[in-house]
């Protein structure tokens, strides 16, 4: 049981570099105890608004036969493309993503697990500030979280020549739902093993 537990915590604590952009909103101390507990028990997808985009027992029965004579690998690849756009389309409805302009701020991701990240950005937050975090990977691995999270440590970046001022953020994570945490573990070994295989490639030539 107890190597259980620790095979769990080391998934948790499995990090990888990685550069994306991270939008974040400062959050006061009272809105984050008012929000806190929905942001664990409930995932992303189910706290944004949905589109229904697809939703297979409103289609009318003639699409329904049609859909019968594909291939069920098709139907899947289509309906986790049409839930995908479900979730931007929800995080671009999200009132506070689109009423409070001013209160967004962009950093850039250096590395990420499960418990948390770093990122640079170039105003300075305070110590012990919370943060509510989009976190949006590019490519094949897309997909959007929103946690939130304290900064436990910041430093200058950018002081080797040529670089651009800025703050790094360490952020560990105080409210996010465990199946949003067992995404965030999933990517982070596949692109640990991406960049090892990309490694290996370059090795070898």
């Amino acid at each position: 049981m107890e190597r259980m537990e620790e095979r769990d915590e080391g998934r948790r604590f499995a990090r990888v570099e990685d550069s994306f952009p991270i939008t974040f909103t400062v959050i006061r101390k009272d809105e984050y105890k008012d929000i806190k507990d929905e942001f664990i028990v409930r995932r992303t997808q189910d706290r944004m608004e949905k589109s229904y985009l697809f939703d297979i027992q409103s289609l009318d029965s003639k699409t329904k036969r049609q859909l019968t004579h594909l291939d069920p690998t098709l139907v899947r690849v289509i309906k986790d493309i049409y839930e995908k756009l479900d979730m931007i389309l929800g995080l671009l409805r999200q009132e506070d993503f689109i009423d409070n302009v001013e209160g967004r701020r962009e950093g850039i991701c250096v590395d990420i697990s499960g418990v948390g990240l770093r990122l640079i950005c170039s105003k300075k937050v305070d110590k012990g500030t919370i943060l509510k975090l989009v976190i949006s990977p590019p490519g094949t691995h897309h997909f959007i979280i929103i946690a939130l999270g304290e900064v436990v440590r910041i430093t200058e970046s950018g002081t080797e020549k040529n670089q651009k001022e800025g703050y790094e953020l360490a952020i560990e994570f105080t409210a996010i739902n465990e199946d949003d945490r067992e995404e965030i573990i999933g990517y982070t070994f596949k692109r640990q093993r991406e960049l090892l295989q990309s490694k290996s490639r370059i090795d070898i030539t």
